[in-house]
């Protein structure tokens, strides 16, 4: 699943109460079992659910279409990850650490030194 940053202004609304994930008329629920954001449904913060949700009888693409041209362009979404002169972020995991590690070790075929 996403995180919940509205698709037209991309603010994270996820400690704000209102906004809602709107399911337009080609959404398709993922399969039991599954992970990742259901195709077909967008996030929206309180500002633009109502428009959003009054759209909700057109597919997404055109119903994002139409949001876009009424709102206009915003600033796109910033990115998460890292960059070339980003340094990783230091999290404490406590306990967990070791099973992180060997998670990590497992993707990457890193020495644990390396990762810790």
């Amino acid at each position: 699943m996403k995180p919940p940053y509205c698709f037209l202004c991309h603010r994270d609304f996820h400690l704000d109460k209102g906004g809602d994930l709107v399911r337009f008329a080609d959404y398709v629920p993922l399969a039991e079992g599954m992970i990742g954001h259901p195709s077909g449904s967008e996030w929206f913060c309180p500002e633009h659910l109502s428009a959003a949700t009054a759209l909700a009888f057109k597919t997404s693409s055109e119903a994002l279409h139409d949001l876009q041209r009424e709102y206009g362009e915003f600033p796109p979404l910033p990115f998460f990850g890292l960059g070339p002169h980003r340094e990783p972020t230091v999290l404490f995991v406590g306990a967990l650490m070791h099973k992180i590690v060997g998670i990590v070790r497992k993707i990457t075929g890193r020495s644990p030194p390396k990762d810790k």
